[in-house]
């Protein structure tokens, strides 16, 4: 039987998760991831699609979770057609929490 090393490192998700709350809709609540993983990048970069669309799917990628549903309580997924019935200012806002997040976690301590 062979024996397991143990000080071997272990790969796993290392981002971390942060709860926002969107500005044009009282009462959401999201968790974002601080950035994407190599495998997501390169799905993203072999898009042939426009700039718009690879946001959206970027963003699709990039929440965690959300508590939106529909009038009837079932939950609503997280994917590009939902995210265009957000107001273009909540789409903005998600990416300026990602992009600042990104910025405070690179700056040197001083």
């Amino acid at each position: 039987m062979k024996q397991l090393a143990t000080n071997m490192p272990i790969l796993q998700d290392f981002r971390e998760v942060k709860k926002v709350s969107l500005p044009g809709h009282e009462g959401s609540e999201l968790e974002i991831y601080n950035s994407l993983l190599a495998g997501e990048v390169f799905k993203l970069e072999k898009m042939e699609i426009d700039e718009w669309s690879k946001n959206l799917t970027m963003l699709t990628q990039i929440i965690k979770s959300w508590n939106f549903t529909d009038k009837d309580g079932k939950d609503i997924p997280i994917n590009i057609e939902s995210l265009k019935l957000f107001k273009l200012a909540d789409i903005t806002f998600l990416i300026e929490q990602i992009s600042d997040w990104r910025k405070k976690k690179e700056e040197p301590e001083s």
